[in-house]
């Protein structure tokens, strides 16, 4: 059990019936929760009487701003009210006092302290228990709660409180309480707290903060009785309070069915003001809604929280996940509406920049490009945000101007920066950023100028400027100078990625210039050095076309061999073996190109190289005067019994069938057809405008069967002359 032994009471009989001073017809309602913030209400409301003065007005503002839940605006104004109230002592220890209370409820701990060090300093005669109160609510908002317990205690077993400072610094214990979840704690503070406040409002506060911490503490059975019977007998201006005492015991209760129909009733009768206990119950909600996998329900209390959050940070905090939250559901345009609502009211909020980011996302993908600029334009031009995030939001800003075809605009920013940058880094990498902007829009020479300007400096861009001067001169075909390049990256280049790619771009360049050896030399050894690297394949496959060039076929052999053996899945594996086959005919091995003609048909039968490798060997085969192998070859004699013998004197050769996708007719088994089993040839009848008619043969039947294809299919044509 807490022990509350140590804490004086302060019997009603004892205490002056002091009430906590109102706004208007009820209670402030939000300062329930808090420590020093409910000092606030017990501060004079009105603000000096000095007639249409500035001080005057800046209180005025402030207390407009702070009651409409603008805290930060309301700090701003309440500064302008000590700096104008200097020679009035009175009017100096209101403002500090209002200026304290509004940057604790901003979250700003740190504006706070420092403030109440000054009003220490200027009012040490102020009762100890108010500074005490102000420095418990600065150690809350730093998360410091046991030592704002420690410090709360001692202040109420020093000596015997009176008034509303007692109820203050007790209902202020019993809030670090709850921050702690000590919920059986609290609640005995609360009920002291109820039981010393009889016949205040005191007594009111410290009954429902007692039974939010029996709901809260998991005693709902207990809570429902006490919430039932008080409902009964409270006041017309209690029974909200406890209408959402209710709401919170639903919650606990899991019944989010009867929370969501109760909470639609009542929400709206419910002034738009701070109110920390159904902020309470919006997030719980939400928060549960969002477990179980329905955003849309929790959008509907989110909305809300922001409306009725106790303080900046939790105005903040409710606005993000609402933002997060509207993402989930899909609904981008209100999530980006939610995230400029951000913008505007906290841009001095640590997390800004990423909601900017996300927001100018949010437009993105809405296609509104311009929205979407102007936000990564605000990050851009903000100084006091890191360079690289600066750099990422101009990368973006450009890609989405060169999406929207807006060229000159991307090109007219990032030149603007390249030559009024805030610093010479960033000078810098706007142009080498302006340089790949030309580039990728193959401006290749207005790329080459950038890259060549930026590379002639020492920077950290140097290196990748040298590279890209290589590739934009390559681009413009300017092979010599690109040479030139290449071998000044290889021996200044220190970035062993660079030097590495340059070296396959050295040899692709050695290539153009029909330097056939050398280039030849420097693929083989890139592919050596860096054999899973994604230029390898091309490097390969280029030393072996090299070979055929130079007419050294049985290198060519062992290249192209080499490349199936290593890359087989390589879109250029089958022209790789179909370039085998070409070596072995110079080469004069007839066995190897039976055996490279299998091998592509049974590995890449799907490929134009394969059915080119067919038919180029049986016009080997006829132009070498073997004529039956070469139909045996066509036809497939031999297999499942078939009996192809031309006796229809069609002297047909099957190629099998090309479908509307490009892909060649399949078995029954799934498995390719082989191009001698069957042959279709176009006729010149027109079916309708979609299909012609054609014949079908198949190496099985005698028969020839008429059919009709879709007019993009690859049949045969047959030619007859006149």
């Amino acid at each position: 059990m807490f022990n509350i032994s140590g804490i004086k009471t302060c019997e009603t009989r004892k205490c002056p019936r002091s009430y906590i001073k109102r706004f208007g017809a009820g209670v402030i309602p939000g300062f329930k929760f808090f420590a020093a913030l409910i000092l606030l209400v017990s501060v004079s409301i009105s603000c000096p009487a000095v007639e249409e003065s500035n001080r005057n007005r800046n209180c005025q503002l402030g207390d407009s701003a702070f009651y409409n839940g603008s805290f930060e605006q309301a700090v701003v104004f309440y500064k302008r009210y000590i700096e104008e109230s200097s020679v009035n002592t009175q009017d100096l220890k209101d403002a500090m006092e209002r200026y304290i209370t509004a940057c604790i409820r901003a979250s700003m701990p740190d504006e706070a302290e420092q403030a109440l060090d000054e009003y220490e300093k200027k009012f040490p005669q102020i009762e100890r228990v108010r500074k005490v109160l102000y420095r418990a609510d600065i150690l809350m908002l730093r998360f410091k709660y046991a030592e704002a317990e420690s410090l709360l205690r001692d202040t109420l077993s020093d000596k015997i409180i009176t008034g509303d400072l007692y109820f203050q610094v007790l209902s202020a214990l019993g809030f670090v309480m709850l921050q702690q979840e000590k919920w059986f704690e609290a609640s005995e503070i609360y009920a002291l707290l109820e039981k010393s406040g009889s016949g205040t409002d005191w007594e009111s506060v410290g009954f429902r903060q007692k039974l939010y911490a029996m709901i809260m503490g998991g005693s709902l059975s207990d809570s429902s009785v006490l919430l039932n019977a008080e409902i009964k007998v409270a006041n017309t201006k209690d029974v909200p309070d406890l209408k959402i005492l209710s709401l919170l015991l639903m919650i606990q209760e899991k019944r989010f069915s009867d929370l969501k129909k109760n909470y639609a009733s009542l929400v709206n009768t419910i002034p738009r003001t701070a109110n920390p206990l159904l902020y309470k119950v919006n997030m719980l909600a939400a928060k549960h809604f969002l477990k179980v996998g329905t955003p849309g329900d929790a959008i509907i209390f989110l909305k809300d929280a922001f409306d009725f959050a106790p303080s900046s940070y939790d105005r903040r905090s409710s606005l993000r996940l609402l933002i997060n939250t509207y993402v989930d559901a899909n609904m981008k345009k209100a999530a980006a509406a939610t995230a400029m609502k951000y913008i505007e009211f906290y841009q001095d909020s640590p997390d800004v920049t990423e909601i900017k980011i996300q927001c100018a996302r949010l437009f993105a993908e809405q296609n509104m490009n311009d929205d979407a600029v102007n936000i990564y334009q605000s990050v851009i031009r903000d100084s006091h945000i890191a360079p690289a995030e600066r750099i990422s939001a101009l990368r973006q800003a450009i890609a989405l101007l060169a999406v929207s075809g807006k060229i000159k605009a991307a090109a007219d920013m990032l030149s603007a920066i390249a030559e009024k940058g805030l610093t010479e880094r960033e000078q810098l990498e706007a142009k080498f950023i302006l340089g790949k902007f030309y580039f990728d829009q193959k401006l290749y020479r207005q790329a080459a100028d950038v890259f060549i300007d930026v590379s002639s400096r020492n920077s950290q861009w140097k290196s990748d400027s040298m590279f890209w001067t290589m590739q934009s001169l390559i681009k413009l075909s300017e092979y010599a100078t690109a040479l030139e390049v290449a071998r000044k990256i290889q021996k200044e280049n220190s970035d062993p990625q660079i030097a590495m790619e340059t070296d396959y771009y050295q040899s692709f360049i050695l290539d153009k210039l029909e330097k056939y050896a050398e280039a030849r030399e420097g693929y083989l050894a890139f592919v050596r050095s860096n054999p899973d690297n994604e230029h390898s394949p091309s490097a390969l496959f280029d030393a072996g076309n090299i070979s055929f060039r130079l007419r050294d076929f049985p290198k060519a052999a062992e290249i192209f061999k080499d490349f199936v053996k290593r890359y087989p899945q390589n879109p250029l594996a089958a022209n790789a073996l179909y370039k085998c086959l070409y070596a072995a005919y110079f080469n004069g091995d007839t066995e190897e190109i039976a055996r490279i003609n299998e091998l592509l048909e049974r590995t890449y039968l799907n490929s134009p190289f394969a059915v080119a490798a067919f038919f180029w060997q049986v016009d080997y085969l006829r132009n070498g005067g073997k004529l039956k192998e070469a139909d045996n070859l066509h036809w497939n004699v031999g297999t499942t019994g078939n009996i192809a013998d031309n006796s229809s004197g069609f002297t047909a050769l099957p190629g099998n069938i090309l479908d509307n996708y490009g892909n060649f007719s399949i078995n029954n088994d799934n498995s390719v057809a082989r191009f001698g089993d069957s042959g279709f040839w176009w006729s010149s009848s027109e079916n309708d405008t979609f299909y012609a008619w054609n014949c079908y043969m198949n190496y099985n039947y005698n028969d020839v069967f008429p059919t009709n294809s879709v007019k993009n299919c690859g049949l045969s044509v047959r030619c007859v002359k006149d």
